[in-house]
């Protein structure tokens, strides 16, 4: 909802008004323009508290999105707060579009392990109230977990689902979570072409829609299956392309920082694998994690074996803690090529062997 409808709405101000400003500052976080979506927050708030409007989910979500997005783990409590707020009131879709920003938040911030509970809950109460859309968005979503976790079964048959319950539906964003994740197993499972076919699939509507929630790991995927195809040429474009995209916004920086990272330091492009570490400071976990990564892949490719060996142990732990069973892999991997760690190359080759898999990228083997 735009400025227009909101310059209408204030004229009798009432609850729409307080979701109209919600709306608009989700729209503003979802671009990176913290700045903008502020004192449209602070005003619904205001108007809210003014009226006695209970329903501030619109919001605490776009709150969220700002804090969220620039690495605050306050998020989480306004995800909280809009998720209480919606089963007190009774309110189907406002809950489940909270359930399902707390579970994303705490994938990122805490953890996989919870943040997959999280999910499976949201997914189960949008069904029970037979909010379709919702329950399949969740899904898609929640695909991230089941990648990172290792359950990857699971995810190509939830993948392939949500595909096509999207192109039964006209397509839209949600179709390039399904076909994303497709591609990354794919990817390492050695079915190039196929993993080929869902990024050829996935760019153009994510390029469509701008939104950084398809657009970013979109093209970090089509970045990896084209190092993965050998096409370094068009990877690193894509990495380019990333890191522009990204450049104002730390959380999406932080969200496609190990692929595009990989990739670039394979190449010998380390001053743009090093860009992706500008920015990208929080404390969550999932960026605590990432950063080790890169910055144990730069330390490695600038010769210092010693101290990548350190970054590289320290990440596999934190990933393990984490819950990306993937990214440890790699990270052992990496241990055991800088170290000469028998036992941790044992380990990651073993993890990979479970996923029916092979590391992506000649580095990272």
């Amino acid at each position: 909802m735009g400025n227009e409808a909101i310059t209408i709405l204030e004229r009798s101000p009432g609850p729409e008004l307080v979701k109209a400003y919600g709306s608009a500052a989700f729209l503003e976080a979802l671009g990176g323009r913290f700045v903008e979506a502020a004192p449209l927050i602070d005003k619904g708030l205001a108007v809210a508290g003014e009226l006695g409007v209970v329903d501030v989910t619109a919001l605490l979500g776009a709150r969220a999105a700002v804090r969220g997005y620039q690495g605050d783990p306050a998020a989480l409590d306004d995800c909280r707060e809009a998720r209480d707020i919606g089963l007190r009131l009774g309110l189907g879709r406002a809950t489940a579009v909270a359930m399902n920003n707390l579970a994303d938040g705490t994938g990122y911030f805490v953890g996989l392990r919870p943040a997959r509970a999280l999910w499976d809950e949201g997914i189960a109460f949008a069904r029970a109230r037979g909010l379709t859309y919702s329950e399949m968005w969740k899904r898609g979503e929640r695909l991230r977990a089941l990648y990172h976790l290792g359950d990857w079964d699971e995810l190509r048959q939830e993948a392939e689902e949500v595909v096509r319950w999207e192109q039964r539906h006209g397509g839209g964003q949600l179709e390039v979570f399904g076909h994303v994740y497709l591609a990354d197993v794919l990817v390492h499972r050695g079915a190039i072409a196929e993993a080929t076919g869902h990024v050829d699939a996935l760019v153009p509507r994510a390029r469509e829609s701008g939104d950084p929630q398809v657009l970013v790991p979109g093209l970090a995927m089509a970045a990896l299956v084209a190092s993965a195809r050998g096409d370094d040429r068009t990877a690193l474009q894509h990495v380019v392309e990333l890191e522009e995209v990204t450049r104002e916004t730390s959380g999406w920086r932080s969200y496609c920082l190990v692929w595009p990272a990989r990739i670039a330091t394979a190449a010998g492009e380390l001053q743009l694998a090093e860009a992706f570490l500008e920015g990208t400071e929080d404390a969550s976990a999932w960026n605590t994690c990432a950063r080790l990564s890169a910055l144990a892949m730069l330390t490695e490719a600038r010769g210092n074996a010693v101290g990548a060996s350190a970054l590289f142990r320290d990440a596999a732990e934190r990933w393990g803690e984490y819950g990306s069973v993937v990214e440890r892999g790699y990270a052992l991997l990496a241990l055991g090529r800088c170290a000469g760690d028998a036992a941790a190359l044992r380990e990651g080759q073993a993890i990979f062997e479970r996923l029916g898999a092979s590391p992506v990228v000649a580095q990272a083997a």
